[in-house]
């Protein structure tokens, strides 16, 4: 797995390349924040972070992935936003609007019953490895993410770096 740095960088520096990195095109809604954790753990991280996603229980039971992914780092969870969260921010992205006309149909189509129980029942997921998780739901983005990322760290580092007298 390709590294950047083996260190962990700071909160601040974290911001400020995940703010260039969207700058750049990095995306991590929408369908695109498996790749996104992924990408973060491999560059930002170095691959030390634990991939872990927050996910709707009832559809999960049933097969379907509805939710959000973040990265895992000395016990702050990261994705595209640029800010470290706590656990109650990711879970709650696998927390669903009962009324959702999308939700009750899918509900009904998979042969469940659509209510509050099932839109607020939420199941974190941590991801054993990068396979896992491209299995489950990856579109074909993740290498173009990765480069977008280290471009972003290489403008950061340039902007940071000391200059020699």
């Amino acid at each position: 797995m390709p590294q950047v740095s083996s260190a962990i960088p700071d909160a601040d520096d974290v911001s400020a390349i995940l703010a260039r990195a969207k700058e750049l095109g990095f995306e991590g809604f929408g369908g695109a924040c498996g790749e996104a954790a992924i990408a973060i753990n491999r560059v930002i991280f170095g691959g030390a972070g634990k991939i872990v996603g927050a996910f709707n229980d009832a559809f999960l039971s049933r097969g379907r992935m509805i939710g959000h992914v973040a990265v895992l780092v000395d016990g702050s969870y990261w994705d595209v936003d640029g800010y470290p969260k706590d656990l109650e921010d990711i879970d709650s992205w696998g927390m669903l609007d009962p009324d959702d006309q999308d939700h009750v149909e899918e509900a009904e189509r998979l042969g469940f019953a659509w209510n509050d129980h099932a839109a607020y029942g939420v199941r974190m997921v941590e991801f054993g490895d990068e396979a896992e998780l491209i299995r489950q739901f990856m579109d074909d983005n993740l290498e173009e993410q990765v480069n977008i990322l280290r471009q972003a760290m290489r403008d950061h580092l340039a902007e940071t770096a000391p200059s020699l007298p």
